[in-house]
């Protein structure tokens, strides 16, 4: 009992031409013919038009870039821990009240 997915597939009319997708199962079971046949290809691959098609719809197979983080909000990122701001505040607590030596130790932690 596999489940079935549907990929659209931009046609090169006004629609979009569904193939539908066989669970693992079927895949594993149907004879190669049916099988190329159901997904829309061939033994030889895609057409090169297909290709295209493919490639304006969804693109290159390629990871997105993770977008690096400036350095000031990398710094600020880390504040959003509790433990974080209730060290900052014992650590001016103590300084204000003249405990510099502490103040110095809880800031360096």
């Amino acid at each position: 009992m596999g489940s079935r997915w549907s990929v659209g597939l931009a046609a090169s009319g006004n629609g979009t031409a569904e193939t539908s997708l066989p669970s693992i199962s079927d895949a594993l079971t149907l004879p190669v013919d049916a099988l190329l046949e159901r997904l829309g290809s061939s033994l030889s691959g895609l057409s090169s038009r297909e290709v295209e098609r493919c490639l304006e719809v969804f693109g290159y197979n390629e990871v997105a870039g993770r977008r690096k983080r400036s350095l000031i909000i990398e710094f600020l990122y880390h504040f959003r821990n509790p433990l974080v701001i209730i060290l900052l505040i014992a650590g001016l607590t103590s300084y204000l009240l003249g405990d510099h030596e502490s103040a110095i130790i809880v800031f360096s932690i």
